[in-house]
């Protein structure tokens, strides 16, 4: 029998993941040195994740569903994109709209849209690559094997994944991520190819650089 202990640290730190991030000190700095700090945090605790598996568990990333990409990654990702794009748009559009009337997406929608393109798009890579590691890799593969049925590891990591966009985002937003996260992790079932998610996530939510086009009230 395994060890449980590095799935329970694994596990924790996926759910700690909107919490620590933010905890960059960073006071009087601007919002781009802010977003970028969260970013480098990500990064990090994405590594120790990685280490966790690799060292602590010794397993391959294999064991969490990463395999190098290959050019099938790259058009099963943008066939991916295809199915996502009315949908990703629609996200945009649908920020702008419920930040008429939800103050948490009216902050959130005036800090992304005081970003240079090139941070959105930073933070749309990490997105894909960050989250699918932590939730379509590790939590997916991870509570199967506890649970031993697939579809309750898949269940539990679609509410984890959008339960971590509720911190930042609201309820409202983790609404629409339980949506997204639902096709997400229909694709990775299908074709369990994590590289591919990430394409597809990555690009998914650089739809968020519409912002940048919607009128200011």
């Amino acid at each position: 029998m395994r060890n449980p202990l590095p799935t329970l640290a694994g596990l924790a730190l996926v759910i700690a993941m909107p919490i620590l991030a933010p905890l960059v000190p960073l006071e009087g700095a601007s919002a781009t040195a802010r977003i970028l700090a969260g970013e480098a945090m990500f990064w990090l605790l994405a590594a120790a994740l990685i280490a966790i598996v690799v060292v602590w568990e010794k397993r391959p990333l294999s064991s969490i569903g990463l395999h190098p990409p290959t050019w099938r990654s790259v058009r099963r990702g943008l066939g991916g994109l295809a199915v996502y794009l009315a949908i990703g748009i629609a996200m945009a559009v649908l920020l702008h709209v419920l930040a008429d009337g939800v103050p948490q997406f009216a902050g959130v929608e005036a800090t992304l849209k005081s970003l240079p393109v090139w941070a959105m798009v930073l933070l749309a890579i990490r997105a894909g690559v960050v989250e699918e590691l932590m939730t379509r890799g590790f939590a997916l593969h991870r509570l199967t094997e506890w649970t031993g049925y697939l579809w309750i590891g898949a269940v539990l990591q679609l509410l984890l994944f959008a339960g971590l966009h509720v911190p930042v985002w609201g309820w409202a937003k983790g609404a629409i991520v339980l949506v997204l996260g639902a096709v997400l992790t229909l694709l990775y079932l299908r074709h369990r190819d994590l590289a591919a998610n990430m394409i597809t996530h990555a690009l998914v939510d650089s739809s968020i650089l519409l912002i940048k086009l919607m009128p200011d009230d």
